[in-house]
């Protein structure tokens, strides 16, 4: 019988072989297809939402940060004596406009903080947002911009077996799409390609099926709503039309896939605008100095007692005040632990809940990449993947992923200044190189950021479970006594010891502190929906009282502002208004239905463009300061539009510019206007690269230099003896910087025989060491208190020492020096010493 069997097998084998591969290919068709999730449309909140984000939301509605700081100010406990007996009532808010404390008030505006102020508020809870700098100046803007699962993942997910990182791939497309539908104008899909390169063809082609069948999976997660196009193979030949700049030898072929692109700070600015229109009081430049906590003579420890409320700062005018809330979130990324600290003073670093690691991303030229796809390196040298994507008219190539130390963020209102470091930046171009037959070199790099992940690792000492989904039991709380004597359930594979950045997940988890303290920490751009959602069903969970007067999450069918009456059709609409094609294609994917609003402010009086090359122009400004809670030259330059990161040469041309556009709209005087200056080039010089775009010093002439003054400052120059004056001493204390710097690490090279020599060559070496932590085109503080002195003993005047000093930078370059100097000469009487 068995051999009858076996017979009847081989002799219809490839019957056999054809119909298992149908089943296959039917079975894994219909998992394709199959509805992942649905939104429930029955549910009458789903409907009301649904609606609520097809009406136009009218950029006027949304109120101003003058009036969001009243309302943050007007919020006290539930009775005006309880108020009174805590902190005196601010001068210009009355006792009758007191309002109760709020449900939920969010530290941080990032994606995750303004997505669960955004979330609360269509919840139907009264919510407040600050953020101690602006919307999205930290992480959220220095992203890779892609909207992903996470390609890398799921790899480990197949081949380690590994059930989160699966949880996570998939959390990760589904929120994809929701980006994707809720943002149209700032988010796309977007072709990637990945180059497969062996110099032995059949094992390339079988390196080829693998990511095929992986990419296909990755594919199939998404389901029927949620795919963006279906995976294909491409041939060398029409990758190469496609990637002119691809290597030819050795490509055995090319598998294109589909994820989701989208502009991140703008998005981040969004769903803060959002959150602000349906009730939400968010405000920038506002920070958490402290936390008010319910004095009660039963509890011993601060730690221990319950957070009622923050004492916060605006950072624009030192005004203090309190303000009160029934739960406080802290989603301050990477300072989520300076704030747990904040809370409770015993917290040392080995219960930090994350892990930080610095990614760097480069920016070339629009001609390294395709129009229209991006491109996939698979394996890099330390493990990671890489990418060359078009963003904005340019590439950006990226990332890397470098363990850092907590001391190595900048704290609050510095955590912008961020600086690259040159190895990471050889590190991806020696990356690119591999791939392109067109070198990329150091003079092709048009600007360089670097942002800091908050990745989340769990302390060993607390007990804990760890959020894959939208689960709103799972949260870790600290152990309530002794933290060394907790029972752990923590696992080797959640940790960070022995492992790199890269080897950490990326999942999210929320911690509840005694005192009530809310913390989300971990995640990525893609996840921050769900994040968000997670957060507040962990806030109705603990809070029964919220919980009932709330609803269940409707994010998923909110769409932003600017996306209701959005179409392809608003370009050529612009375009017939005679609005250039460029423009009009700019404006209507970074503004969707308002920019009909920025093109009216185009044909007035707004239209030149802030540099050449780059579509930003002048009435963009005038909008984001006016409708966008734009407060600073930086905010415009790199959040609002994207130019300081496509650019830092460019921006530094259009800075003077947008300061006196900004001037004219908040109302800035010159001493503003100069501290404004000097902390923007500040700013750009963290986005550092070779100073070739300057053309040397063929630039800086005397008519360039005077118009740079008198735009900043909106008013006229310095006489043309004193602008002299400074750009000759300027480069004469610059070039000896040069001179003394090449002669110590000359020196530095040379073989010591005696005491002296060596302690002349360590001497040297220093010298050298801190003449190269200068900015190229700065001299240093000392330098310039010399120049001033100089300056005032020729024009006689010594109030341009304070004019140049005020800020309390350490190094400054030429134009900054220059302002000053203009802006004491034609306004002395702001840099008296009793003006402050």
């Amino acid at each position: 019988m068995l051999r009858v069997v076996l017979s009847n097998l081989r002799k219809y084998k490839l019957t056999f072989i054809g119909c298992g591969g149908i089943i296959c290919v039917s079975g894994f068709k219909s998992w394709s297809n199959r509805n992942v999730e649905s939104i429930n449309t029955s549910n009458p909140h789903i409907n009301y939402w649904r609606k609520q984000s097809e009406k136009v939301i009218d950029v006027n509605s949304v109120p101003s940060r003058k009036k969001q700081l009243f309302e943050l100010q007007r919020r006290c406990r539930s009775s005006t004596e309880h108020y009174s007996s805590v902190v005196a009532l601010p001068d210009e808010i009355e006792a009758s406009d007191v309002k109760p404390e709020y449900d939920v008030l969010v530290i941080g505006g990032g994606a995750t903080g303004t997505g669960i102020a955004l979330d609360a508020v269509t919840r139907g809870l009264s919510v407040a947002l600050v953020e101690g700098n602006d919307f999205a100046s930290g992480t959220s803007s220095r992203s890779t911009k892609l909207i992903h699962g996470g390609v890398r993942y799921l790899e480990n997910a197949i081949t380690k077996l590994d059930v989160d990182a699966y949880k996570l791939v998939k959390e990760a497309i589904l929120e994809r799409r929701h980006l994707i539908n809720l943002t149209p104008h700032l988010s796309f899909a977007l072709p990637i390609i990945i180059p497969v390169y062996d110099e032995y063809f059949l094992r390339g082609c079988f390196s080829l099926v693998k990511h095929y069948i992986g990419l296909k999976i990755y594919e199939a997660m998404a389901g029927r709503d949620g795919l963006l196009c279906p995976t294909y193979y491409l041939s060398s030949p029409h990758a190469r039309q496609l990637f002119p700049h691809l290597k030819q030898p050795d490509l055995c072929g090319t598998i294109v896939y589909f994820d989701g692109l989208h502009n991140d700070s703008r998005m981040c600015l969004n769903i803060a605008l959002t959150a602000a229109n349906y009730g939400a009081n968010v405000a920038n430049y506002v920070k958490v100095v402290d936390f008010i906590k319910e004095n009660n003579p039963s509890v011993d420890d601060y730690a221990q007692q319950k957070i009622i409320g923050v004492r916060l700062r605006d950072s624009l005018t030192g005004n203090e005040w309190n303000t009160f809330a029934k739960v406080v979130v802290n989603a301050t990324g990477c300072s989520v632990d300076r704030v747990r600290a904040l809370d409770n003073s015993k917290l040392t670093h080995s219960d930090d809940l994350i892990k930080p690691s610095r990614g760097t991303h480069i920016v070339l030229p629009a001609s390294f990449s395709s129009q229209n796809y991006g491109m996939l390196i698979p394996k890099t040298k330390d493990g990671r993947v890489a990418f060359l994507l078009p963003f904005e008219g340019v590439t950006v190539a990226g990332t890397t992923d470098v363990p850092i130390e907590h001391e190595q963020i900048p704290y609050d209102e510095r955590v912008q200044l961020i600086e690259p470091k040159q190895d990471e930046v050889e590190m991806i171009i020696d990356e690119l190189n591999q791939y392109l037959d067109v070198p990329v070199s150091q003079s092709d790099v048009d600007a360089v950021w670097s942002g800091i992940r908050p990745l989340s690792v769990i302390p060993s000492d607390y007990v804990h479970k760890v959020i894959h989904g939208t689960n709103p039991i799972n949260y870790i709380q600290q152990p309530e006594n002794n933290p060394a004597s907790a029972t752990t359930t923590a696992s080797t594979t959640n940790t960070s010891n022995g492992r790199s950045t890269a080897e950490i997940s990326r999942h999210h988890l929320i911690e509840l502190s005694n005192s009530g303290l809310v913390t989300i920490c971990g995640g990525k751009w893609t996840t921050y929906r769900a994040m968000a959602e997670d957060v507040v069903d962990v806030v109705r969970e603990l809070h029964p009282e919220i919980g009932r007067r709330s609803t269940d999450c409707v994010t998923k069918v909110v769409k932003l502002i600017g996306s209701a009456d959005w179409t392809h059709s608003v370009t050529a609409i612009l375009e017939r208004h005679q609005i250039p094609a460029e423009t009009a294609e700019h404006l209507s994917k970074n503004y969707g239905d308002k920019s009909f609003i920025v093109g009216n402010l185009f044909l007035s009086k707004w239209s030149k463009l802030l540099a050449g090359g780059y579509p930003y122009c002048m009435a963009e400004v005038v909008y984001a300061s006016e409708h966008e809670m734009a407060q600073t030259p930086i905010d415009v330059l790199s959040r609002r539009t994207r130019l300081a990161q496509l650019n830092k040469a460019a921006a530094e041309y259009a800075l003077p510019m947008v300061i006196n556009i900004m001037g004219e709209v908040h109302d800035w005087n010159v001493r503003k206007r100069v501290a404004h200056y000097h902390d923007s080039m500040e700013f750009l010089r963290t986005m550092h690269v070779k100073d070739r775009h300057k053309w040397g010093r063929s630039r800086h002439t005397l008519n360039y230099a005077r118009r740079v003054v008198e735009t900043v400052l909106n008013g006229p120059s310095m006489t043309d003896e004193a602008i002299q004056f400074v750009i000759d001493r300027f480069w004469d204390y610059y070039n000896a910087n040069n001179a003394e710097a090449d002669a110590g690490s000359n020196s530095s090279t040379g073989n010591s025989h005696n005491d002296g020599d060596v302690d002349a060559e360590q001497d040297n070496k220093k010298f050298h060491q801190q003449s190269r932590q200068l900015f190229e085109g700065c001299i240093s503080r000392a330098q310039c208190l010399s120049l001033a002195y100089e300056f005032s003993n020729v024009f006689g005047d010594d109030r341009v020492i304070d004019a140049l000093m005020f800020t309390g930078q350490q190094q400054l370059g030429l134009y900054e020096i220059l302002v000053s100097c203009a802006a004491c000469a034609s306004h002395r009487e702001l840099f008296e010493s009793n003006y402050y």
